[in-house]
Order: structure tokens, then C-alpha cells, then sequence
């Protein structure tokens, strides 16, 4: 559990579930990686090759820390009081909401996230829904943690 949820729990509160990221970000990075280098694999100048060899370095490094960011930043919990949604390093957006202010849970698999256990989950209450949050691993345990709470 990250700091701020550790921060705003109650004594009383107990966590029924909770959500991370999907490894699916760093396979998308790895295979930006692959692709790169498999296109600077035709340059046959050697100057260009070293500039080309750089700009990949650089644009699969700045992905991957993008992607270590966004993991480290993102918190999904639901407790048996209230889910919380906490998303961003710098621009936080964080959303919580009442168990019992709940209508509904959407999530949504598409063949390979059904495949390989991720997706998006929106939590739906009264106020409106929660911003979708892509790429969740094992996106139905939301929906069956609001279910015992």
C-alpha cells in the first residue's frame, strides 16, 4: 500500500482489494525498443547510426522512467468503506468515494487484456465516475471486492 492511502485509512477500515498497473506498459516499451533497432539496423552510415543508436537509447529510457512513474504513482483501493483512486506524481487527480454511494462498476477487456488479466475499471457513483484507469491487473477484482463490501 502506498503512502497516501496508508495516510487516510480510518482505524475502523479494512482493505478488501487492492489494485496495480498491469506489466503490459513494459512490454510496449520493450517492443518500441525492438522496432527501433530493427530500423536502425538498414543505416548503414556510421554517424548516423551513432545518432540513431542515441535517439533510441533516449526515447526507450524516458518511456521506460514514464512508465516506472506512472506505476510508482497510481493507487487502487477498496476498502469496506470507500474505493480510492489516486493517480500522477506532480498533477495528482485523486478520487474517492463512498461504498455506499456506489451504482456500478464498468469494466472493460479487450481480447488480449482478457488473455493476459488487465483492463480498464471506471467506478460509477452518484456524482458521476470515477476517470477510467487503464491497464489494471486483474480488473474484475474491483467488482468482486465491492461485492463483499
Amino acid at each position: 500500500m502506498n503512502y497516501y492511502t496508508k495516510t487516510v485509512l480510518n482505524d475502523d477500515e479494512v482493505v478488501q482489494w487492492q489494485g496495480y498497473l498491469h506489466w503490459i506498459d513494459y512490454l510496449i516499451v520493450f517492443f518500441t525498443m525492438i522496432l527501433l533497432i530493427i530500423l536502425s539496423g538498414s543505416i548503414t552510415h556510421s554517424i548516423t547510426k551513432s545518432f540513431v543508436d542515441l535517439a533510441i537509447i533516449i526515447t526507450t529510457s524516458g518511456q521506460l522512467v514514464g512508465v516506472l512513474l506512472k506505476h510508482w504513482s497510481t493507487e487502487l483501493v477498496v476498502t469496506d468503506q470507500r474505493v480510492i483512486a489516486r493517480t500522477g506524481l506532480i498533477a495528482r487527480d485523486t478520487n474517492e468515494i463512498d461504498c455506499t454511494m456506489i451504482e456500478g462498476v464498468d469494466v472493460k477487456q479487450g481480447i488480449l487484456g482478457k488473455l493476459i488479466g488487465f483492463g480498464t475499471v471506471g467506478v460509477r457513483g452518484a456524482d458521476g465516475v470515477i476517470a477510467p484507469i487503464h491497464r489494471v491487473n486483474n480488473p474484475t477484482g474491483i467488482r468482486k471486492a465491492l461485492q463483499v463490501s
